[in-house]
């Protein structure tokens, strides 16, 4: 597309619908590479998920133009520019689109805002419905059982933490504040993180997954990108790498309950300071995987 079409409403819609989608196959690949560490049935969750996300994109995508469409239209478009619109044809069809876009209305930042946070609200909704699905049948039935069976065994139980890219170092700041550091937040976990990792890049820069950034190798420029976005990125979730810098950043022992039942443990060295417990879930979540804090058992009083 040149430069001139990029310009009008559709062109900058459609620039906007390109980012989401190549957005939208990090994502999968990245549910892709993890389902593939878990039983094939958790592979073909994480494809029928992938397929829902990639339908419902496609469907709001092809939606979005013909409203864009419709609404140039009623600002001063003409019959047949009208009729385009409402059958939703593409962008290469022919020349009359050209020409209904002739004289462009660009939209407000509001309307932007606007759009932007009712897409935020549909994709929630959409993700929700998909976590009711799920609740009591499949891969997170079985998930939340063996969990809930090693929480118990430890006295624990867990602290939901938002799915917003952040849990993990919202999770480990949840952890902190039940230890009397209440002042420290998933973000400033971030930067530690990145920090720490700067500092000691022989520990980490061969460890990180290549997926992640561009290119097959990594390399030191690779691995200040990979930190830089480890800093400031929430699309960019925290794993492993970052478990251990905050484990050894912060001097404490880090534990992890994982779906099967294992536990992974990070700053063993640690193990005369308070430790932390999180819980990892492959399938709690139609986003993607996600870690919860815990604390304490609750006692409840029988009724």
């Amino acid at each position: 597309m040149s430069s001139g079409e990029e310009d009008t409403p559709l062109g900058e819609l459609q620039a906007k619908h390109r980012k989401e989608k190549k957005d939208l196959q990090a994502k999968i690949q990245a549910s892709k590479k993890n389902a593939k560490r878990w039983q094939q049935e958790a592979a073909k969750e994480a494809n029928e998920a992938a397929e829902a996300m990639e339908k419902e994109m496609k469907e709001r995508h092809d939606r979005e133009i013909t409203e864009l469409k419709l609404q140039e239209v009623k600002v001063g478009g003409t019959a047949e520019a009208s009729n385009a619109a409402k059958k939703g044809e593409s962008e290469h069809e022919d020349d009359e689109e050209s020409k209904f876009y002739r004289e462009p209305t660009k939209k407000s930042k509001a309307m932007l805002r606007r759009e932007k946070k009712e897409e935020d609200n549909r994709r929630a909704a959409a993700a929700a419905k998909e976590d009711e699905k799920n609740a009591k049948f499949g891969q997170r039935a079985k998930e939340w059982e063996v969990i809930n069976r090693q929480l118990i065994e430890r006295g624990l139980e867990t602290v939901d933490i938002p799915s917003d890219g952040d849990c993990l170092f919202n999770a480990i700041a949840d952890q902190l504040r039940q230890n009397g550091n209440g002042g420290v937040t998933g973000k400033e976990l971030r930067r530690k993180a990145a920090n720490f990792m700067r500092a000691h890049p022989d520990d980490f820069m061969h460890f990180i997954d290549t997926s992640e950034i561009e290119g097959d190798d990594i390399d030191h420029e690779a691995f200040k990108k990979y930190c830089k976005r480890i800093e400031g990125d929430s699309e960019l979730w925290g794993g492993e790498l970052e478990i251990n810098a905050l484990s050894r950043a912060l001097e404490n022992k880090i534990q992890v309950i994982q779906p099967d039942g294992r536990l992974l443990e990070f700053g063993t060295d640690y193990s005369k300071k308070a430790h932390f417990v999180l819980t990892y879930h492959q399938h709690a979540f139609a986003l993607g995987c996600h870690y919860n804090s815990t604390r304490k058992a609750t006692q409840k009083n029988d009724e």
